[in-house]
This record gives C-alpha cells, structure tokens and sequence, in this order.
C-alpha cells in the first residue's frame, strides 16, 4: 500500500506540537525497525516519502518551501481499514502558515 498525502491543509499558525514526532530533532529509525511489517510496509521509507509528497502537494497549493517548525509526524486510526494512517505538519516561517497533510479527510482544518 503507496502511502500519499490526500488532503494537504493550510492552517492558522500552530505553536504547540505535544504528541508529534519533531522530524527535526528525531530520525525515523529511533521509532520503528527498518524491517518491514507484515503488510511488507517499511515505516521509515513510507514516512519519508509521504512527507516529501506533501511537501510537493502544500508548494502547488502555496507553500513558500521554507519551515520554522518540523516537520511533524503523527498517525491517526483508520478502524476502516484496521490500520494507522500518517498526518504530517510544518509551519513555514513568513506569517507562520502550518500546513497540514493527510491520509484521511480532516473536515474541521477547512
């Protein structure tokens, strides 16, 4: 399963980041083996690359490429499809836009 950012939201700044993975200060390794799991999903290369869609998704909707804050990696249920799905997020530094990318809808950011 090709993880991609299906929504990708802008949002007023967001300052507090409790319970996100800061992809800054961490590698991904620290959080997960780079065995694959028994879906044959590897979760560092799969987060990698569902950052860098999104990064590609926010600049055609207006992004400037730069951040201030992150990038965060968080994940939320999908009790659809029994599994976790990626969100990933990062303020960029004029006016301290946060975009927000996701898997799943997220209504309420519209």
């Amino acid at each position: 399963m090709k993880r991609t950012p299906s929504y990708v939201y802008s949002a007023s700044p967001i300052d507090w980041w409790q319970g996100w993975i800061d992809l800054s200060k961490h590698e991904l390794s620290d959080f997960a083996t780079n065995d694959e799991d028994d879906f044959g999903i590897n979760f560092a290369t799969e987060a990698t690359d569902f950052l860098d869609h999104a990064k590609r998704r926010a600049a055609d909707q207006g992004w400037e490429g730069d951040i201030i804050q992150g990038p965060f990696l968080s994940a939320m249920p999908d009790p659809d499809n029994n599994c976790s799905r990626f969100v990933v997020a990062w303020k960029q530094y004029n006016n301290g836009t946060t975009w927000i990318a996701s898997e799943l809808p997220l209504p309420y950011l519209r």
